[in-house]
């Protein structure tokens, strides 16, 4: 998981949280530990056996009126017990005003406290998307990425086997391009893994023989697209006629990537095979796979009813 302070949140441009600091800009520097985000009704009414390490703490209207209902003798007790925890910031939503005298006590415990326009459910959504981004593994991968039919599907192989000018073919088809040559692979939440474009060569694929092509430029701007699930690895590779290859689709094979295992199929390169055509094919096979529809079950299933008939008769 990478490290992300509450200064990174605060500086993201990109996604609008709108938060501003409420107090000083001091314990910037502190680190957010988890995707989680809390809101700490209980620990406000002194439940704080399961308070989450590193969450960012969210103050709405219900911890509002938990706060308004403690006696004003022990509140600053209440706040100093909760600041003891390891707790990266606090985001007061909807403009509510802090209650009296949180402010002061998470300046002596070095918290930053902001403050957000957003109702507290947005804030947590937005929040929440930013942190999964940011906090995700990541690696990269060799090859070409794209969306076919709405399905993720890397090409790889080795350099020179026709990955570009097999992704040229589907460009022409009206398929999409992600990434050429280096792939970025991050783990989402769950066990999904996204592919995505780095650095600048998202609309720029290199052909031998021509060089550096605009993707965008001559296939239009719907060519092209940031980022997509990694639903199907198509691996090619040279014919080798003394080598079994799957006929049947019974063979399981996959590709580990950050420790997550996503199908892949073996597509055999020789003269005279449309590449194209079959990588489009295992894209509508894999989804039929998905939503539980294999083509050698069927076909069992219908060899052996017409076998129980010829054994009636």
């Amino acid at each position: 998981m990478r490290k992300i302070t509450v200064d990174n949140i605060l500086k993201e441009k990109n996604v609008a949280l709108k938060l501003k600091p409420v107090l000083s800009k001091s314990g910037m520097d502190r680190e957010i530990k988890t995707l989680e985000i809390h809101r700490p009704v209980m620990a406000l009414q002194g439940c704080l056996d399961s308070f989450p390490r590193g969450a960012v703490q969210i103050l709405g209207k219900e911890e509002m009126i938990a706060i308004s209902k403690l006696k004003k003798d022990s509140r600053r007790d209440v706040f100093r017990e909760l600041f003891r925890k390891d707790i990266p910031c606090f985001v007061v939503t909807a403009g509510i005003k802090l209650p009296k005298g949180f402010g002061k006590e998470a300046e002596k415990a070095r918290i930053p406290v902001l403050r957000t326009s957003l109702s507290t459910t947005r804030l947590i959504n937005r929040i929440f998307i930013f942190l999964d981004d940011r906090m995700a593994q990541r690696t990269t991968a060799q090859g070409v990425m794209m969306d076919i039919y709405g399905m993720g599907i890397l090409i790889t192989g080795y350099s020179g086997i026709g990955k570009s000018e097999c992704a040229l073919e589907l460009l022409k088809r009206g398929h999409r391009l992600i990434a050429d040559d280096l792939v970025g692979i991050k783990q989402r939440s769950g066990s999904i893994l996204v592919a995505y474009f780095m650095g600048v060569n998202h609309h720029y694929m290199e052909v031998r023989g021509l060089g550096i092509i605009d993707i965008e430029k001559v296939f239009g701007i719907g060519s092209v697209r940031n980022a997509i699930r990694v639903d199907l690895v198509i691996k090619l590779e040279d014919w080798d006629r003394t080598k079994e290859y799957d006929r049947l689709g019974l063979e399981k094979r996959y590709k580990a990537m950050l420790d997550i295992k996503i199908p892949e199929v073996v597509v055999p390169v020789m003269a005279g095979r449309n590449l194209a055509v079959i990588i489009e094919l295992a894209a509508k096979n894999q989804r039929l796979k998905e939503e539980g529809h294999y083509a050698i079950r069927e076909l069992d299933r219908e060899l052996i009813k017409i076998t129980k008939r010829k054994k009636k008769k």
